[in-house]
């Protein structure tokens, strides 16, 4: 087995491997329907021209590869791989073509991996767990429907206007989640969670702010934006559905739920049909939410080389 980094003559094979480990994931979930290979093609394309790849070479043909980018952060060195960006004829190939890709990178820098799999690719998903790899958290879909609760719980969307307005009740609730990631089992500092972040964030106009009330006093909030995921609903729209908090004493009553109904009918009127979420995995109020009503398409795995 050999390795190269030059790779342009072996890109039809690189789309072979990547288009099928797509279609198998694809599979999964029974409202999405695979892009055609030529529309896969010219996503692959985009992506590969932007990117590094490590391809593994057999009789001069490819039977694996892995696609990455490398950023240079101050002491440290870290290595992104997609979820579109690796596939292998086995295990034993890919853990190979990984191999010589962290002895080739972690030379000189601490080097932090992030690699996105598949949901259902549990051989590879199982591999990168005996390289010291683990779990940080998943981005799932769903196909927008009705969500059912009693109806007695008061959800609106805010306006601008009203969000800063009222910007110190927001960002009150967005604080205690804040806080609540930072306790166990989560123990995420969240220093990038800053109020100005957070405002500049919510008051942009790709972004939509709901609220749940209780007597005119804000108990929870939900937001959506415009971002879409574009390996999943490559020929179609979606939207990020991305933070909900409700205060604790609110909680088992229903707010998460009317939260996301009243989003998601909203979606609906303006023919949006899919949306997505991603979540930390150690967070088990997250996934007890999130995955009571969206199905996982990947999984990101972390490693933390020291050098």
């Amino acid at each position: 087995m050999k390795f190269t980094y030059e790779n342009d003559k072996y890109f039809d094979i690189v789309l072979d491997i990547a288009y099928e480990k797509y279609c198998t994931e694809v599979a999964y979930h029974s409202f999405l329907k695979p892009a055609t290979k030529k529309r896969f093609s010219e996503f692959l394309k985009e992506k590969f021209a932007k990117s590094k790849c490590l391809s593994a070479i057999e009789n001069d043909k490819c039977i694996g590869f892995i696609l990455f980018s490398i950023n240079n952060k101050g002491d440290e060195k870290w290595c992104n791989i997609p979820v579109w960006g690796y596939g292998a004829n086995n295990e034993k190939t890919m853990s190979c073509i990984f191999s010589k890709l962290a002895e080739d990178i972690v030379i000189d820098k601490t080097t932090n991996f992030s690699v996105r799999l598949y949901a259902h690719d549990k051989q590879i998903q199982r591999l990168f767990i005996y390289m010291q790899f683990g779990i940080i958290c998943e981005k799932t879909v769903r196909q927008i429907s009705r969500i059912e609760y009693d109806g007695h719980i008061k959800v609106r969307k805010m306006d601008k206007d009203e969000l800063i307005k009222k910007w110190d009740e927001i960002w009150y609730l967005l604080s205690q989640l804040i806080n609540h990631l930072r306790k166990s089992p989560v123990f995420y500092p969240g220093k990038e969670f800053t109020e100005n972040v957070y405002k500049e964030f919510f008051s942009n106009e790709d972004t939509t702010v709901y609220i749940a009330e209780d007597e005119n006093k804000i108990v929870g909030l939900i937001e959506v934006n415009s971002e879409n995921y574009d390996i999943a609903f490559m020929d179609n729209v979606s939207v990020n559905v991305g933070e909900v908090y409700v205060l604790p004493q609110y909680r088992g009553e229903q707010f998460a739920q009317a939260l996301l109904s009243c989003l998601e009918n909203d979606l609906l009127q303006n023919q949006f049909q899919y949306d997505w979420v991603q979540h930390g995995t150690a967070n088990p109020n997250a996934r007890g939410f999130w995955n009571k009503y969206f199905e996982t398409f990947e999984y990101e795995f972390i490693r933390k080389i020291e050098w």
